[in-house]
């Protein structure tokens, strides 16, 4: 089957697409909000091209509280905040160390780069929030109007960080397959965790069901060169992301 022929939108092949990598223990979630911050910034031309916003700054902000044991984070919503109200370095002025989380000290002032406005989207609220007796075409209105939000960036040429329910075969049999197929999980498993993903691009499959194609942060080697097909329905949430005039402060 041909991939290409079924993607709508696709921003594999932008010069403002970071290269993928391999995350450090679970902070799929810093590197997807960096990276969105890095593009959107760079597409506005708001820094410089040849230069990298630095994960391991935002990782450093967040309290320990909100990460899990792993640097995970269990509470996208306030690390997004994190990201927001203190933006992040420059990637030389902090370079990402393995195995690491220092503090940021209160007395380092050095200008930071910052999203103007962000917003997390959560899938169950936005079902949880139609009131009364719910037919089923307003639950499918609900589900279409939140991934039509998402389609929309990317067809405005924005990257988007979403969320996605992981389970055991998406890092095993899909993560060492070649990609091509798009994902979706066994009946049988159970969802173990989140996970945060970069969407690049949406497209349809032979039976007009939605996916979007997602740059990994699980290294060159996962599917198809570090990008995967993830079907709609396994995203839970994702995050809209604005840059203003003066975004270094």
């Amino acid at each position: 089957m041909d991939m290409n022929k079924m993607l709508v939108v696709t921003l594999r092949q932008d010069p403002l697409l970071s290269p993928v990598m391999r995350q450090v223990l679970g902070i799929c979630w810093a590197i997807s909000l960096v990276r969105q911050l890095e593009f959107r910034l760079k597409k506005a031309g708001k820094m410089p091209i040849g230069k990298h916003l630095s994960i391991q700054d935002l990782v450093n902000r967040v309290p320990w509280k909100y990460l899990e044991p792993f640097l995970g984070c269990f509470n996208i919503d306030r690390c997004a905040r994190y990201l927001y109200r203190f933006g992040v370095l420059l990637e030389q002025e902090c370079p990402l160390t393995p195995l690491s989380k220092a503090l940021v000290h209160p007395q380092d002032t050095r200008p930071r780069y910052h999203p103007a406005s962000f917003h997390v989207y959560h899938l169950s609220d936005v079902l949880l929030s139609l009131e009364g007796d719910v037919e089923p075409w307003e639950a499918q209105a609900a589900y279409d109007n939140f991934h039509h939000s998402i389609q929309q960036m990317l067809r405005n040429g924005e990257i988007v960080t979403v969320r996605i329910l992981t389970y055991p075969s998406y890092s095993g049999s899909y993560g060492q397959s070649n990609g091509q197929q798009i994902y979706a999980p066994y009946p049988q498993e159970m969802a173990v965790c989140g996970h945060f993903l970069t969407a690049i691009g949406w497209g349809y499959d032979k039976s007009g069901w939605l996916f979007y194609q997602c740059q990994e942060s699980a290294g060159p080697y996962f599917a198809a060169d570090g990008y995967s097909l993830i079907y709609a329905g396994n995203i839970t949430s994702y995050i809209e992301m604005t840059v203003g005039e003066e975004p270094l402060y």
